[in-house]
């Protein structure tokens, strides 16, 4: 094990529950009850996840300069942050950890001081040799369940009651509730595609027999103890299966497997071949390859083992490398450029989630206006009054019909 490390973990944004931000908290955490000390960056922090690490001592900035101390590593995570905490901390080494196959934000930037580049999965590591990253420097790091969040359900009942839908996309929630309903299912559907994002999935999930989603949700639900059917409004997999298990994996739970579009008739199947038994035997394979604690002594290897390479850091060659990133990530006027899909990809695909952060501060937005027209009809009509003239010129009653 490493003595204690001061460690900068970045990502685009700390706000709310997408996959890299449970992949942060769940990294920060394991590093803290090491004794380390995680530092999160990302411009735009907020929301319970970043409240609950700052509650048991780990900070969480939106700015580098108030990091307040030179880490000995930065973990970063997508790429504009992860360049910006490169320069902020020019002697400091790195990695790079890709999690996605082409959004623009998880492009790798190719820098000498970035010792290793880790990807998720088989098709982030063909994406970052894609991008140019040299073999030997990357590492598959498979995403970790954290097993004491995640505990394991009772046994699952030799017929299947209840079902839950986990997704990010309502394309396929049509097949999936007739699918569910000609089953004898009972449906319950969560996540941003169904309008419903909760804080809470550990503790709901023991009570769903079968779970229907894909990438982390997926392998969440396995270890958890539910049966899986690998699919979203992107594709349909199947049934995760002891047979099926270790390849599935091999590719998250994700975008390769999803060869073929839902339907009613294969998630009918999928229905159909529950067996409680392989079930178990999936998540046995889960919990026994992806726990938190392996995860985060496979990270100290990683971090001792690019502290101890003695190349020197050159800072110069690093800016100069960097030259090509930055032509294509710094706005210009050539909208064909990385940065113009890097700003539609962050302001779109995370609209929904802001739209839900902004819906919590409108009731109070609604009252402060509200109050300060009362003050100003007030102070009109006193003054009407004072000139002799009626001063009910705009009655609550009125304006109450159309606050809705």
């Amino acid at each position: 094990m490493p003595g204690r490390l001061t460690v900068l973990i970045t990502n685009i944004a700390f706000a709310f529950r997408s996959g890299t931000e449970i992949v942060i908290d769940q990294l920060a955490r394991g590093l803290n009850a090491r004794g380390h000390r995680p530092i999160v960056f990302a411009p735009y922090v907020g929301g319970p996840l970043a409240a609950g690490l700052r509650l048991i001592g780990i900070a969480v900035v939106d700015r580098l300069s108030e990091v307040g101390a030179t880490p000995d590593i930065i973990h970063g995570q997508h790429n504009v942050t992860t360049v910006m905490a490169l320069a902020a901390f020019p002697r400091t080494p790195a990695l790079f950890c890709c999690h996605d196959f082409d959004a623009p934000k998880d492009r790798a930037p190719i820098v000498p001081r970035i010792r290793r580049y880790l990807a998720v999965d088989e098709c982030c590591r063909e994406r970052l040799e894609r991008d140019g990253v040299p073999k030997d420097r990357i590492e598959v790091v498979y995403n970790a369940v954290d097993l004491d969040q995640y505990r394991r359900r009772g046994p699952l009942p030799r017929r299947p009651e209840r079902a839950l839908v986990l997704t990010k996309g309502a394309e396929h929630l049509e097949v999936v509730r007739s699918a569910a309903a000609a089953a004898g299912l009972t449906l319950d559907e969560l996540g941003s595609g169904a309008g419903a994002v909760v804080g809470d999935l550990p503790a709901r999930l023991p009570a769903y027999d079968i779970v229907i989603a894909t990438a982390r949700m997926a392998k969440e639900a396995i270890a958890a103890g539910c049966a899986v059917v690998v699919c979203d409004h992107r594709g349909f997999a199947g049934l995760a299966t002891s047979e099926t298990v270790a390849e599935w994996r091999r590719y998250n739970f994700g975008r390769r497997i999803l060869a073929q579009p839902p339907t009613e008739a294969r998630l009918a199947d999928a229905f159909a071949r529950y067996d409680a038994e392989d079930a178990a035997r999936v998540t046995d394979f889960v919990r026994a390859e992806d726990d938190l604690g392996s995860h985060i002594d496979r990270m100290e290897r990683i971090y001792q083992a690019i502290l101890d390479d003695p190349g020197a850091i050159d800072s110069a060659r690093d800016l100069e490398a960097l030259a090509p990133f930055l032509e294509d990530f710094l706005i210009s006027r050539d909208f064909s450029r990385p940065w113009a899909e890097l700003y539609r990809n962050v302001t779109e695909d995370e609209s929904d989630l802001m739209e839900e952060a902004l819906s919590r501060h409108t009731g109070k937005l609604r009252a402060d206006i509200l109050q300060g027209l009362d003050h100003v009809v007030q102070r009109v009509e006193q003054a009407l009054a004072d000139r002799g003239e009626s001063g009910n010129f705009y009655k609550k009653s009125d304006r109450s019909t159309s606050e809705t």
